[in-house]
């Protein structure tokens, strides 16, 4: 039985009640319907049940699941990314795009003020952007499958270390404390840095038997 304190891994695919494929964990089908992006890693993706942003109407249908049972389930949008809102659509001056060297485009993505949006037009030197979800005011089908539940403390530790790859890290937990050591020749950019906060942040607020986190780290020219 699925229970809130687990962590799973699930393959899943999300989509729009139209049919639009909006997410997946299957490479094979991101690449039918032209969704695949090679920066990505595809395969069951670690689902944590007590993390706040969790979309509500999922964690239900998770902790009512079967493991290794394929469940489809329709959320409505209010369990989901909400409904739209017009104040979350903004007029940009283009100048403030070509400041930070992009020339923006109908479609295209882009993070202002810390904030992912995409731009909607560009017109008369000012750029409409949409801060708004994409899947705001959308009901949405999740169909998935709970590849692997994970329950015990050192598991759930080894589970977050393999979510970030760029870590290389070699995980043990005894008496609450928890050790990562990482190898030397591991290099110390902006996604180590950045994974390496994500890790010990939901060691210690995921998983109540972790009181400390002991961090091992080599680095040589």
């Amino acid at each position: 039985m699925i229970q809130e304190t687990d962590f799973l891994n699930v393959s899943f695919s999300v989509r729009e009640e139209g049919g639009r494929l909006a997410e997946t964990t299957d490479a094979e089908e991101a690449k039918k319907e032209n969704l695949f992006d090679e920066r990505k890693p595809y395969g069951p993706s670690l689902v944590i049940l007590k993390d706040a942003r969790l979309l509500k109407g999922f964690k239900e249908a998770l902790l009512k699941a079967e493991l290794n049972q394929k469940t489809e389930v329709k959320i409505p949008f209010a369990e989901a990314f909400g409904p739209r809102q017009e104040d979350l659509v903004r007029l940009v001056p283009l100048q403030k795009f070509r400041e930070q060297g992009m020339d923006p485009v109908p479609g295209m993505t882009v993070t202002m003020d810390d904030y992912p949006a995409r731009v909607q037009s560009v017109s008369g030197g000012r750029v409409r952007v949409d801060f708004n979800h994409e899947l705001a005011g959308k009901n949405i089908l999740y169909s998935f499958i709970i590849e692997k539940q994970v329950t015990t403390p050192e598991e759930k530790l080894e589970a977050l270390l393999h979510e970030f790859p760029v870590l290389k890290g070699n995980p043990s937990l005894q008496k609450g404390v928890a050790e990562v050591t990482v190898p030397s020749g591991v290099t110390p950019n902006a996604d180590y840095l950045s994974a390496k906060y994500a890790v010990v942040q939901k060691a210690l607020l995921y998983i109540p038997e972790i009181t400390k986190v002991v961090w091992k780290e080599e680095f040589t020219k």
